[in-house]
């Protein structure tokens, strides 16, 4: 596997802002597999906080997912994804999934057993919780 991880600017509300994207994917003679591959954005905003977009691309068909930790953010982006969405549908990708969920985990109360998981990819790397 190739992760890659950088910043790219992008105007907003005529300021430049920077957005983290990192990248995950099979190594194709040195080239990412755009058609199988994870990515991961991470911007940060004044109103909303920040906000991770994460898409997993599998043979044109994506799977997005939305996270922000502010109550109510997905009833008021749903308008915004499903516009999104039907983008994506024009240009030949198949939504498999488009979900919204919590940025950053609570913490667990004292007193709970941790289960172990599988390594997953999170906008900081990855997480090898035991």
């Amino acid at each position: 596997l190739q992760t890659m991880m950088f910043t790219l600017p992008y105007l907003l509300q005529d300021k430049v802002e920077g957005v983290k994207v990192y990248i995950n994917s099979k190594t194709d003679q040195q080239k990412v597999d755009w058609q199988n591959c994870s990515l991961f954005f991470l911007f940060d905003t004044k109103k909303y906080g920040e906000v991770g977009i994460s898409l997993t691309a599998s043979e044109r068909n994506l799977s997005i997912q939305v996270k922000n930790d502010q109550e109510g953010f997905s009833s008021r982006m749903e308008p915004l994804a499903e516009k999104a969405k039907d983008r994506l549908e024009q240009i030949g990708y198949s939504i498999s999934k488009l979900q919204f969920s919590p940025l950053n985990r609570k913490e667990e109360e004292p007193g709970e057993e941790k289960k172990a998981s599988a390594p997953r990819m999170n906008e900081k790397g990855y997480d090898f919780t035991i």
